[in-house]
This record gives structure tokens, C-alpha cells and sequence, in this order.
């Protein structure tokens, strides 16, 4: 009996000992990543206010010096930092920081992968602050991957429907081109072929050369744009964009079109297209 006694002594003691190691392992873990948030913090504030203070200059040589700190930070952001860098940068979005610390917190928190980056990034572009909100719409239609692209489409159309400014819907477009969703033909064709505003006319043909390459409805407004429309701003734009998104068939309307055309940079655009389409 004393001897079974003395083993389950030792067993609750090496069970009390393991667990307490346990715990003191956690704690340092624990410590260890403070510590690892504390130097991310401070690392990021530092590259922040690099770069902040870079975008208020405006000679050549200031500006060309922040984008290289710009690429260096979202570099480190993208390769080292990762998901530790949220915490501070949604911090920095959160706060009173100057725009340009804010700007330049958004442009690394575009940076981190990962789909907590990709909620984030979707409530700055949701947000009232117009210029962090189109700056995040900018930086949404260069994503071509990731976590992002397949949330984003349904948010795009949600948002176009909303803002009525014309700065925000010329973002909008453009991301939505990059992220399209179900509905997004109809909703860039009916701009394309009657929005009162020549650039968003503009930025739907370009959209619609991305988010529905060879559609048949994006394909015939897109010739209508090119055939009738008044701003040849956007008769350059559809001539582009039936070159990316249609097919040989659209050679000889091309042709007709180019022999009718009397703007220099939309015959440009047509030989451009007539050329990439085969002939």
C-alpha cells in the first residue's frame, strides 16, 4: 500500500511539474510575442513616418525617394511583418494621424497577405473618409489574388450603386473591372451606353474589356461606344477594349470604323486593336 501510495505521489508531482512547465512556457511564448509586437510597432512607426514625411515633398528627387521607402516598407510588410503588422497599421487608420501617415499605413496594410488584410482593406473602402476610401479602392483593383478578390465583387456592386460622387464610382469601376461580380456586365454596359460623364464612360469600357472579355453584350456596347459615341476619349477606350476582349470576327467593323475615324488617338487605338486581333 505505502508503495502504491509513493507512486501516485510521484505520478501527481511530475503531472504538477509538467503542467507548471507547461504554463511557464506559455507565459514566455506569450512574452516573446509582446516583445515581437512592441519592435513591429516601433519598426512601423518609424518606416511610417519615413514615408509620411517623403509624401509631404514635392520636388522629383522627394518623390522618387518615397516610393523607394514606400517599396521598401511594404516589402518588409509583405515578407517579415505579415499578419503582426495589422494590429499597429489598423491602429494608425483608427487614429487622428496626419493623411499622409494614414495613406501610407493603407498602401502596407494592402501589403500583408492573408484574409484579415482583406476585411480591413474593404472597410477603409467603405469608410466616409473620401480619400483613404478611394485610395483603398485604387489599391482593391490592383489585387489580381489572394483572399480578397472573391469577397470584393459583391462589395464593388453594393458600393457603385451608393456613391453617386463621380470620383468614387471612377474608383469603383476600375475595381470592379479587376474583381467582377454577378451583375457586373449589366451594371458597366448601362454606364457605357449612358452615363452623362465621358469619363465614367471612359473607365467602363476599360472595365468591361476585363471583367467580360468577349460578352456578347459587353462586345455590342462596346461597339455602339465605339461608333457613336461624342468623346473620343471614349471611342479610344472601346477601341482598346474590343481589341483585349473580341475576336478576329470584329476586324472588318474595325476597318469601317478606322476609315471614318478622324481622331488621332482613337485611329491609333483602332490600328492597335486591328493588329492584335490578327490581321
Amino acid at each position: 500500500m505505502h508503495r502504491l501510495a509513493g507512486i501516485l505521489l510521484a505520478l501527481a508531482v511530475a503531472s504538477v511539474l509538467a503542467l507548471a512547465a507547461l504554463i511557464v512556457g506559455a507565459w514566455r511564448e506569450e512574452q516573446a510575442l509582446d516583445r515581437t509586437r512592441d519592435r513591429v510597432r516601433r519598426e512601423l512607426a518609424s518606416l511610417l513616418g519615413a514615408v509620411a514625411a517623403g509624401e509631404a515633398g514635392s520636388t522629383p528627387a522627394e518623390l522618387g525617394g518615397t516610393a523607394a521607402r514606400m517599396e521598401e516598407a511594404a516589402h518588409r510588410v509583405r515578407e517579415e511583418y505579415r499578419e503582426e503588422a495589422l494590429p499597429a497599421l489598423a491602429a494608425v487608420l483608427a487614429s487622428a494621424a496626419p493623411p499622409a501617415r494614414k495613406e501610407a499605413a493603407l498602401r502596407l496594410l494592402a501589403a500583408v497577405p492573408g484574409a484579415e488584410a482583406a476585411w480591413h482593406l474593404e472597410g477603409v473602402a467603405g469608410s466616409p473618409d473620401a480619400g483613404l476610401r478611394r485610395l483603398a479602392l485604387r489599391l482593391i483593383a490592383r489585387e489580381r489574388g489572394g483572399d480578397g478578390p472573391g469577397r470584393w465583387g459583391p462589395f464593388l456592386l453594393d458600393e457603385f450603386r451608393s456613391r453617386p460622387a463621380v470620383e468614387d464610382r471612377l474608383a469603383l469601376l476600375s475595381a470592379l473591372g479587376a474583381h467582377p461580380a454577378p451583375g457586373v456586365v449589366e451594371v458597366l454596359t448601362g454606364v457605357l451606353g449612358s452615363d452623362p460623364d465621358a469619363g465614367l464612360r471612359r473607365a467602363a469600357a476599360r472595365a468591361l474589356a476585363e471583367a467580360a472579355p468577349g460578352h456578347p453584350a459587353a462586345v455590342a456596347t462596346l461597339r455602339e461606344a465605339l461608333s457613336g459615341d461624342p468623346g473620343p476619349g471614349v471611342r479610344q477606350a472601346a477601341a482598346s477594349a474590343l481589341g483585349l476582349a473580341g475576336g478576329p470576327e470584329l476586324v472588318p467593323f474595325l476597318r469601317h470604323c478606322l476609315a471614318r475615324e478622324t481622331d488621332a488617338s482613337v485611329r491609333g487605338a483602332l490600328q492597335r486593336a486591328i493588329a492584335s486581333l490578327g490581321e
